[in-house]
């Protein structure tokens, strides 16, 4: 093989290397939030286009090498894990993880035994640093099949969280085969006696593999400041996240109600200013995000964007109202979203007691929320249109099929063009299908806005004057 090609293997594994270091911190801080941020597809783009480029250089050693074992396997497993990096791409562009991408996942571990065994054991192991390679790729492999057999068999538990950490990190540390690919490279360039090129072919094919390494080189360093900007911000976010919370619920009285069937839910409630119980007061559900996930009854107010915004004082006052904050436990949902468990029955017989123990308009429910929010306002109004007068959903989605139900209910949808985690279909699809049924939806999308709207919401003029006008018949 080229001097040449052993160069631009080396610099592919170390730009490749050295931009998963470089985004390491970022999800360390941030999990699977950093998978947000705008600057990340692109990025993940340039990062698989450096690992195919990467395979090929490998491929093409392999075969002149005479390792054929290696290189068939190599080949396949190749093949297997672009198809699970073209399945996530789309995942990650549209914002709708389909299935093919777990069955890719698993095909792609599952092709990468025969590699680290052929590398071990056939005549490539020969080579000490290839060697190291296949143990390094057989290891990782079974650590990370391991705990994605754990990880699916303790799903919504404390230790399928573990479980799921352990094997994106495992994810993560795979990329560091790429050390003994360089130092093989390395011992292989050093001891290959240079050639002269005389081939005008070959030196055009070699001119060409310059140019692609200086776009590699140049790409890499682009796109990786973009992610960098985005991602400095998350880590802030993440670093002060535990006082914003602590911040935010503190006006709020933290509650747990049980049901019948000894279930729980935990809630924070912000009752009005001045409360008067001679007088009625419209109840505000407020469902929070993906962030507000937990069990410490305090990160829903942080996750909800409606929280924060009617608990401003200028707002209590100016609008009395109560204002009820539910929590969702890791692996449930408002509804809506089949992949994890309904709560909405215990939300809703919560709200039943609350209007018992306080004087709340029953003609006055409204329910706002964002991202997972969003789709529980969808399905909250969709599965009880005899409930609530008014419902803000924001970058959320809900069945089509229902709209007939709710073209009565005034609502204001939101969303993002832009969204790359909530696709802007979701909201269109449920508008038209509610024009089409009779109904008068508001609908406001922002053409450069993307999943993180809702400063961009609470402060469009009039929202708030238009949620506490309805009232049902």
């Amino acid at each position: 093989m080229n001097h040449r090609l052993y160069i631009l293997g080396i610099v592919l594994y170390i730009l490749l290397l050295g931009s998963i270091i470089f985004y390491s911190p970022i999800f360390f801080h941030a999990g699977n939030n950093a998978f947000g941020l705008h600057a990340f597809v692109p990025f993940y783009l340039n990062l698989n286009i450096l690992a195919v480029c990467g395979s090929l250089v490998l491929l093409r050693y392999l075969f002149e090498k005479g390792y054929r074992q290696a290189f068939y396997t190599g080949l396949v497993a190749s093949i297997a894990g672009l198809v699970h990096a073209i399945a996530v791409f789309f995942g990650l562009f549209t914002g709708t993880i389909s299935s093919w991408v777990p069955i890719s996942f698993v095909l792609a571990l599952a092709t990468n035994i025969p590699v680290g065994l052929s590398f071990i054991y056939s005549a490539a192991g020969k080579r000490p640093w290839i060697k190291v390679a296949g143990i390094f790729i057989l290891t990782i492999t079974l650590v990370m099949a391991g705990t994605t057999m754990g990880t699916f068999l303790t799903k919504g538990s404390a230790m399928g969280s573990v479980l799921q950490k352990v094997t994106q990190w495992a994810g993560l540390l795979a990329y560091l085969v790429l050390i003994p690919y360089i130092l093989n490279f390395s011992l292989e360039l050093r001891a290959r006696t240079l050639q002269k090129v005389k081939s005008t072919l070959q030196r055009i094919l070699i001119s060409l593999m310059g140019v692609a390494g200086i776009a590699a080189v140049t790409s890499t360093l682009i796109l990786g400041s973009e992610v960098y900007k985005e991602g400095y911000w998350l880590i802030q976010w993440v670093k002060n996240r535990p006082e914003n919370i602590r911040r935010l619920a503190e006006p709020f009285d933290a509650h747990i109600y049980y049901d019948s069937k000894g279930d729980s839910l935990n809630y924070r409630l912000l009752k009005p200013l001045d409360y008067d119980s001679t007088k009625k007061y419209p109840i505000v559900v407020s469902l929070h995000g993906g962030s507000g996930w937990g069990t410490d009854n305090a990160s829903q107010v942080e996750g909800s964007w409606s929280a924060q915004l009617l608990s401003k004082n200028e707002n209590r006052k100016k609008y009395p109202h109560f204002l009820f904050v539910p929590q969702c436990a890791p692996g449930t949902s408002w509804g809506g979203q089949s992949y994890w468990p309904a709560i909405d029955s215990i939300v809703f017989e919560t709200i039943a007691m609350l209007e018992e123990e306080f004087s709340i308009d029953k003609t006055r429910r409204y329910v706002m929320g964002g991202s997972l929010g969003g789709y529980g306002a969808w399905y909250f109004i969709s599965t009880r249109p005899d409930m609530f007068a008014a419902a803000v959903p924001v970058c959320g989605g809900g069945d089509p099929a229902l709209a007939s139900g709710i073209a009565n209910i005034p609502v204001w949808a939101f969303h993002g063009a832009e969204d790359r985690s909530v696709p802007v279909t979701e909201s269109r699809n449920m508008i038209e299908a509610i024009k089409a049924a009779g109904g008068k939806p508001k609908y406001t999308e922002f053409p450069d806005g993307g999943h993180i709207i809702h400063s961009e919401v609470s402060n469009t003029s009039g929202l708030l004057d238009w949620v506490f006008e309805q009232k049902r018949d």
